[in-house]
Order: structure tokens, then C-alpha cells, then sequence
């Protein structure tokens, strides 16, 4: 890995630069209490994931985020206004869809698992609590379900029919 000595505003302008040019795109964290968006907090997303791989010697094994990124490429063609939601614990959503005043909820995992089930599904209670629209796990389990957790409706989807619109 190398470090390079640049400014934060020269680090700034690359990135709207490449933004101009829909290389990559970014999504502003979003606060239901208090219901602001916050444009210091981004996450970044790319239109073609092999742009994540060029500056990498070991190919990313990491498909939890290449499956989050086609989400968010899907979202986005359908020109949904797009969000995350993080709390201060590290807790996230990794998508919220404002969709005609409404607000759906997604999270990307690869597979739901006795052991990453609380963790992933929690957040879905945490956001009920504020604002209780639809949610989405897109996962890459072969079913599509209706999965109930501590009272909170989650609709499990595989990642082949989400893209294809299936769901």
C-alpha cells in the first residue's frame, strides 16, 4: 500500500472529478431522529466493480461488498433518492430508499446465519422504532421469504432475483 502526501482539498477535488465522470458515486448518511441528511458522511459506491480491484495486488474476496455494490446499482438505475443509517456503535443499514415519502430499508449480506442473524436483522427493530416501512435483506440464499424478528417484518430476497426484479 502506498501513502502519497496530499491535501485533503486536492483528495476533494479528485473525487468530484471522478464523480463528473459517474466512475463512482457516493450516498449521504441519513439521521431518523432528527431527520438529517449529512453530507459529511458518505459511503462511495462504483459503476463497474473491477474499478475496486485495479490498485489491489490480491483480488478483494470480500463479496459482501461487491453484493452490496450491485444493490446499490439497481437502486440507483431506478433513480431512488439513496441514504445509509450508522449509529455511533457501528450499527448500520446499508441502504435507505426514500420511495414516494417513504422510507424502505436494505441490508446486503451474503448469507443469513444462525450467527449473524442478530446482528443483521437488529437494525430493522432499531429503525422501527422511528420509521416502519418496508425492509429488505438481499442475501445470496436460494429463497425468498417473509422473516419475522422481534415482531419486525423483514422480506428476504436472493441477490439474482432482486436484480432481475423478481421480488
Amino acid at each position: 500500500m502506498y501513502w502519497y502526501n496530499i491535501s485533503h482539498q486536492t483528495l476533494s477535488d479528485y473525487i468530484e472529478f471522478i464523480k463528473k465522470w459517474f466512475i463512482i458515486f457516493d450516498i449521504s448518511k441519513f439521521d431518523w431522529k432528527i431527520k438529517h441528511i449529512f453530507n459529511n458522511f458518505k459511503k462511495y459506491y462504483v459503476l463497474d466493480l473491477w474499478i475496486r480491484e485495479v490498485e489491489k495486488i490480491n483480488f478483494d474476496s470480500d463479496l459482501s461488498k461487491k453484493i452490496e455494490n450491485l444493490v446499490f446499482m439497481k437502486l440507483f438505475e431506478k433513480g431512488n433518492k439513496l441514504y445509509y443509517w450508522q449509529d455511533e456503535s457501528g450499527k448500520e443499514i446499508d441502504f435507505i430508499v426514500l420511495n414516494n415519502d417513504k422510507f424502505d430499508k436494505y441490508q446486503v449480506i451474503t448469507n443469513l446465519t444462525s450467527e449473524n442473524e442478530s446482528c443483521e436483522l437488529w437494525n430493522f427493530v432499531l429503525w422501527s422504532k422511528y420509521i416502519n416501512w418496508a425492509n429488505f435483506l438481499i442475501t445470496t440464499d436460494n429463497s425468498t421469504e417473509a422473516l419475522f424478528y422481534k415482531s419486525v417484518q423483514i422480506k428476504k430476497i436472493n441477490i439474482i432475483n432482486f436484480l432481475l426484479d423478481f421480488c
